[in-house]
């Protein structure tokens, strides 16, 4: 049995309906095999709300969204380590979207385009959230809507961070 600290009530100022989404949040987070103490993913509207939540070095999770300017779906994979975001895998609804960011190739995949492979690393995901763009936050228990954090058409920012206040 592995024993997790406290993590407090889900803030206020996500509402009532993004505070079920937070627990799953919570819950995926620390069901990966690796729970390292003091570090947490930080969600961080420009509007000042936040959610800070337990992390799992090597968990994953992805980010949906709508492409701005083909409207196409697009997938981004990320793992959780101790230098922030790797990204490992890409999924696109429409093949042009691989030539429009630069990949030399995918492969077709139960309707998507998908490239793998480390991608690189990244310390923040700086994320421009619209109506539109329908962003997303997938783990495994669950999903959390960006615009239920942020203010529409605004800026959120996802992070590793330490858990100390």
């Amino acid at each position: 049995m592995i024993l997790y600290p406290s993590i407090g009530p889900i803030p206020k100022q996500l509402g009532s309906a993004g505070r079920p989404a937070c627990w799953l949040l919570v819950a995926t987070l620390l069901e990966a095999s690796v729970w390292s103490p003091g570090t947490c993913l930080k969600i961080e509207a420009q509007s000042g709300r936040s959610v800070t939540l337990p992390a799992s070095l090597g968990s994953d999770f992805s980010l949906s969204f709508r492409h701005s300017l083909y409207g196409s779906s697009v997938e981004e994979h990320f793992r959780i380590t101790t230098k922030g975001l790797q990204i490992f895998k890409l999924r696109y609804s429409e093949r042009r979207l691989i030539e429009f960011y630069g990949h030399e190739s995918g492969r077709f995949d139960n309707g998507w385009w998908v490239v793998e492979g480390n991608r690189g690393e990244v310390q923040t995901l700086a994320l421009w959230v619209s109506p539109e763009s329908l962003a997303k936050i997938h783990f495994r228990s669950g999903t959390i809507a960006l615009s239920d954090i942020a203010e529409p058409t605004s800026l959120v920012r996802v992070r590793v961070t330490s858990c100390e206040k």
